[in-house]
C-alpha cells in the first residue's frame, strides 16, 4: 500500500508488517527511517545487508523460527539490489509474524520494479516513496521551523531560498539550522548573507543551470546565475554544455521520429539523460523545434568566439537569459 507521507501511514501502524522506503530523498529517507523505528523503540534491532545474499537467509530463517512468546524484533534491512533478492524474499512468510516488525531501505526504484510493486499492491506492506521534495514542501519546512522558533524573514527572501534548496538538494534541516542561528544573533539575513551560510561553493551544478536555461525557468535562472558568476564557473564551459545539449535534443529528435519509441531514442544517447532530468528532457524536445535549435546554436557558437577573444564579455549573462526567455514563451 503506497502512502505518500508519514502522516497517512500512522494510524495504520498496527496492521503493518513490512515497510518498504525507497528514493533519492536521503534526509526525507533517514527521516522515515528514524520515526518508524521509534514507534517500535521497545522492539530489539537486527540490522542487515543484502548486498550480502547470506543475509536473506539469516532473516528466512529468523522468521521461519519465530516464537510468538519471544522477544520483538524490529529488522531494518538495506537492500541495494532489490529485483536480485525480490524472488527469495517472496517466498518468506513475512504476514504471520506478530512479534516482528521489518523496514526495508532502497535508493531509485523504477515503476516497473517487481521489488516495487510488490509492496505498492499488499494492503499488509507499506510503500513509502521519498523523492526529492517539490517547492511547496520546501516552503512549508523552512516556514514551520521558523514560526516554532518565533523568527521572521521576508517573502521575497523566502521564495529565494525556496527556489535555492529546491535546485541544490541540499540538506534542508541542515541548512535551516544554520540560518535559525545566524538570526538568533540578531543579524540580518539577506540573499548575500544566506549564500555565504549555505556554503555555495560546493552546492553550484551545472546541470541544473543547463535545465534552467533550456526549459526556461527564469527564477531559478536568476540564482543560479549569481551561483555561477559567486563560483567564478567558466562561461565556456557553460556554452560547450549547452551546445552538446541542443545537438542530444536535435539527435533524440531525429531518432525518436525514426523509431516511434522516446525510451529507445532516450538509451540511444551517449552519455545518458540521468534519470532526474529525463521527463524534463521529453518536455523540452516537445517546444524546441530543430529549427530554433539551429539558430540557437549559431548563437552559441558566435558567443564561443567571443569569450575565446574577450575575456570581458560582460553580456554572456544576457545571452543566457535571452535563450531561456524564448524557451519560456515556446512553452505557453
Amino acid at each position: 500500500m503506497i502512502f505518500k507521507n508519514i502522516e497517512n501511514l500512522t494510524v495504520s501502524f498496527k496492521e503493518i508488517s513490512c515497510f518498504l522506503i525507497y528514493g533519492p530523498n536521503y534526509e526525507k529517507n533517514n527521516l522515515y527511517l528514524n520515526y518508524i523505528s521509534s514507534i517500535f523503540e521497545q522492539y530489539t534491532r537486527h540490522f542487515l545487508d543484502f548486498s550480502n545474499l547470506e543475509q536473506v537467509d539469516i532473516l528466512e530463517q529468523e522468521i521461519s523460527n519465530h516464537d510468538i512468546f519471544a522477544q520483538k524484533n524490529l529488522f531494518i534491512i538495506n537492500v541495494p539490489y532489490p529485483e536480485k533478492v525480490f524472488q527469495k524474499i517472496k517466498k518468506i512468510n513475512l504476514n504471520n509474524i506478530n512479534n516482528t516488525r521489518i523496514i526495508f531501505t532502497a535508493a531509485e526504484l523504477k515503476k516497473n520494479s517487481k521489488f516495487r510493486s510488490f509492496f505498492e499492491k499488499s494492503p499488509e506492506y507499506a510503500c513509502l516513496p521519498c523523492y526529492e521534495n517539490n517547492q511547496d514542501e520546501i516552503k512549508k519546512i523552512i516556514m514551520k521551523t521558523l514560526r516554532l522558533e518565533n523568527l521572521k524573514i521576508s517573502e521575497n527572501l523566502l521564495n529565494f531560498m525556496v527556489i535555492f534548496f529546491h535546485q541544490n538538494r541540499s540538506n534542508i534541516s541542515n541548512e535551516i539550522e544554520k540560518i535559525v542561528i545566524f538570526l538568533k544573533t540578531n543579524q540580518e539575513l539577506d540573499e548575500e548573507s544566506f549564500l555565504k551560510i549555505t556554503n555555495t561553493n560546493k552546492s553550484f551544478e551545472l546541470e541544473n543551470l543547463i535545465y534552467a536555461i533550456v526549459s526556461g525557468k527564469l527564477k531559478t535562472l536568476d540564482i543560479l546565475l549569481r551561483l555561477k558568476k559567486r563560483n567564478n564557473f567558466s562561461n565556456i564551459v557553460v556554452v560547450n554544455s549547452l551546445v552538446n545539449h541542443f545537438y542530444k535534443l536535435i539527435y533524440f529528435k531525429e531518432k525518436y521520429q525514426l523509431i516511434g519509441s522516446r525510451q529507445t531514442a532516450l538509451k540511444s544517447l551517449k552519455p545518458p539523460i540521468f534519470f532526474k532530468y529525463q521527463e524534463e528532457f521529453f518536455t523540452q524536445s516537445k517546444f524546441w523545434t530543430i529549427t530554433l535549435i539551429q539558430g540557437t546554436l549559431k548563437k552559441l557558437f558566435y558567443i564561443e568566439k567571443k569569450l575565446k577573444t574577450q575575456s570581458d564579455f560582460d553580456s554572456i549573462d544576457f545571452v543566457f537569459f535571452s535563450i531561456a526567455k524564448l524557451a519560456y514563451k515556446l512553452k505557453f
